[in-house]
Order: structure tokens, then C-alpha cells, then sequence
């Protein structure tokens, strides 16, 4: 089980606050903070929660007190025709937590209303339950059709974007849409290449126009 040097040890490897911990595990910033205190005798089944958090971001423990990144994961998965999209969305919906962004290039949700008409309502409601925040690119407001609000999106020039590939990043995963029949979504999940994905993102973001 992991040990109280070990998880100190893993924050750091991550640079993690105690707070980040929290927010990840579920478990309360007092009790993480009493934890790492020695103060108190805690349960095992709460340290199994930090192990598990910790793993789930790469990190690999000993049955010494060392602590190690692993090797960075490289997964890929392919859905295909009308499911696909309906797949992508359910994803998200299980990748990200409240307050927690999918990052949208290339919006047309005009395109997907005649696509998905009750399905798109559904996933709207769904990701507003859920408190999963939305923020898009268009090239167009007239491709705006959806339920979320103005200040989600950010309007930028055609060659910002590819219609034929627009992409969803969240979490560490990207999402690339080859949109010519049948569709067929190409989902990598791969932190350095997520970061890539989003610093582009967050780059146009920045220079592009209010809605």
C-alpha cells in the first residue's frame, strides 16, 4: 500500500498541489493535508484511492519507497460510421468531470443537428448535468446552433481550422473527425500529444474574435 513519503513523493513527480490531489481523488484537502502530516491513522481503503489516482496519471510504485513515471501510454481507437459520433460524445461525458473543458475545433453544429437532431439535444443536457464546459472555434456565427452560450466560442479566420478534420481534445486524449462518409473518428491517447493539440487551441483562442 502506498506509503505517506510516497505519495509526498508523487505530487512532486506530477507538481501537484495538495489541493490537485483532492480534486482528483475525491478525497477532502483536510484529509490529504492530515495524511501528509502523519497525523491520525488512515484508512486503507482511503490510501488505495490516492494509489489508484496517482496510476491513473502515469504513476508507478515500488514495493520500496520509490516512485516513478511510467513510460508515457500511446493508445488509439477508431469508431466508425453513424455510432461513431455518438461514441466520441459518450467519451467525453465518461473522461471529464465537473469543470473540467473538452476543447472543440472547428464547430458546425448546424451540421450536426441534421445529423443528430434528438441526440444532440440529449448530450447537451447531458454535459450541462454533468458540469463539462464546452469552449469551441468557429469560422462562422451562422454554424453556431447550439445551447451553449456566446462566450464559449471564439470566431477565427477559415485557415485556423479544417472542416474536413476538426478534433476534440480533453483530458489527454484527441479526438481527429475525418468528416467524408462514413465518418470515422480517430481517438489518441497520448498526454504529449494532447498538450500539443490544446497549446494550438489555446493559441487561437487567444486571437480570435468574441461571439
Amino acid at each position: 500500500m502506498i506509503t505517506i513519503a510516497q505519495t509526498k513523493a508523487a505530487r512532486a513527480l506530477l507538481n501537484w498541489t495538495q489541493q490537485d490531489l483532492a480534486k482528483v481523488s475525491g478525497i477532502s484537502l483536510a484529509s490529504i493535508a492530515q495524511i501528509e502530516r502523519g497525523a491520525g491513522n488512515p484508512r486503507q481503503s482511503t490510501l488505495a484511492v490516492l494509489q489508484q489516482s496517482f496510476e491513473k496519471y502515469g504513476i508507478e510504485f515500488s514495493d520500496d519507497p520509490g516512485v516513478r513515471i511510467q513510460s508515457e501510454p500511446f493508445g488509439v481507437t477508431v469508431w466508425q460510421g453513424r455510432e461513431a459520433m455518438l461514441h466520441c460524445w459518450r467519451d467525453i461525458e465518461q473522461t471529464l468531470g465537473k469543470g473540467e473543458e473538452v476543447l472543440i475545433s472547428c464547430v458546425d453544429d448546424q451540421l450536426w443537428k441534421s445529423l443528430y437532431p434528438q441526440e444532440m439535444l440529449d448530450m447537451y443536457k447531458r454535459r450541462t448535468a454533468l458540469g463539462i464546459i464546452t469552449l469551441g472555434l468557429l469560422t462562422s456565427p451562422d454554424k453556431n446552433h447550439s445551447t451553449w452560450a456566446n462566450k464559449n466560442y471564439r470566431i477565427v479566420p477559415e485557415e485556423a481550422t479544417s472542416p474536413l478534420a476538426p478534433y476534440y481534445v480533453y483530458k489527454n486524449k484527441v479526438a481527429v473527425i475525418k468528416m467524408r462518409d462514413p465518418i470515422r473518428i480517430i481517438r489518441i491517447d497520448n498526454p504529449t500529444l494532447a498538450e500539443s493539440f490544446r497549446t494550438q487551441f489555446q493559441y487561437h483562442w487567444d486571437n480570435g474574435k468574441r461571439y
